[in-house]
């Protein structure tokens, strides 16, 4: 497919827009058909090759090691891959509902066709096909509609192919499919503090989002806007499965639409709103009480001298 002047246009317009976004939403894009020139790698390669998911955990790992002043023996290999696999969903995950919530149009997330640059600090670099990209505008859905298209395109593909093999190094399924719930729902927050002004948004086919217009003196009705979308897609995605029942409360701003989830509070009975069935068990990383995250399913991390080979996840896969 040849891409032509306006698409190229579009295309830049969509890339822009992604990275007002944040770091977890930016892309690049090469040729389709072209080779990866190393540092890039293809993305399948990460489920097909063998030790090469293994390679990027031992990144992770000792990227954790270094931050949590220890050996890189002493962190313990699923924390590494727990927290190695949640930031490989978000950027899996991140961009294709920036394409949703900017354009309307379904991007092609598919493994075969994108690349990937390994490394442990922020976001890792992502590239997907100039074609996959310019065909993600060319047909604009409702929130519910692309909910479903996400679910199945998306979840089911390369989420799932990540899930799978995560599990490998001992992650449960409950866990890592926790942290991916965990990643949609704390995507909206990021489309909230979106930096439109500085997109090259006259560039891109972006009328069909209400954005086209917005300039400095607009960015804030257009943020809202934007996040009002983002919050749709992200609530009709919670609710498909698999990632349905792994988290109580539906409401991607972190409260419970009816208030009556009794599993979505806390020990003192304060409604918590969206709060996740599993633990990412960073908390294993130190040897003190430590903070739970905002969604974790522990109201707080058990002491070290009562955690056993599962720590906190145990209670987790009960919940």
């Amino acid at each position: 497919m040849s891409l032509t002047g306006s698409s190229r246009a579009d295309q830049a317009g969509v890339l822009a827009g992604l990275a007002g976004l944040g770091p977890f939403f930016v892309l690049d894009a090469h040729p389709a058909h072209s080779s990866p020139v190393p540092p890039w790698r293809p993305l399948a390669g990460l489920f097909d090759v063998p030790g090469a998911l293994e390679a990027q955990v031992a990144v992770v790992r000792e990227a954790l090691a270094r931050a949590s002043g220890r050996p890189a023996e002493a962190v313990e290999l699923r924390v590494a891959a727990s927290m190695a696999q949640l930031g490989l969903a978000a950027r899996l995950i991140c961009p294709a509902l920036g394409v949703a919530a900017l354009t309307g149009g379904l991007l092609d997330v598919d493994a075969a066709g994108m690349r990937w640059q390994p490394g442990a600090s922020g976001a890792v670099a992502l590239s997907i096909r100039d074609d996959a990209l310019a065909a993600a505008t060319g047909c604009v859905r409702d929130p519910a509609t692309l909910a479903d298209l996400l679910a199945a395109h998306l979840l089911a593909g390369p989420v799932r192919a990540l899930v799978e093999a995560t599990r490998a190094f001992g992650v449960s399924e409950q866990v890592l499919w926790g942290n991916v719930a965990s990643v949609v729902h704390g995507s909206v927050a990021l489309f909230g503090a979106a930096d439109l002004a500085g997109a090259d948004l006259a560039g891109a086919d972006l009328a069909r989002a209400d954005l086209a217009r917005a300039d400095l003196a607009g960015a804030d009705s257009a943020r809202a806007d934007l996040a009002g979308r983002a919050k749709a897609i992200v609530a009709g995605l919670l609710s498909q499965p698999p990632l349905r029942d792994r988290h109580h409360g539906s409401d991607p701003e972190g409260s419970d639409p009816d208030g009556s989830d009794p599993d979505g509070s806390d020990q003192d009975g304060k409604q918590r709103g969206f709060r996740r069935r599993s633990c990412c068990l960073v908390y294993r990383l130190t040897d003190s009480a430590a903070p739970v995250c905002g969604d974790c399913v522990l109201d707080r991390a058990p002491a070290p001298a009562r955690r056993g080979r599962n720590g906190g996840e145990g209670r987790a896969l009960s919940r």
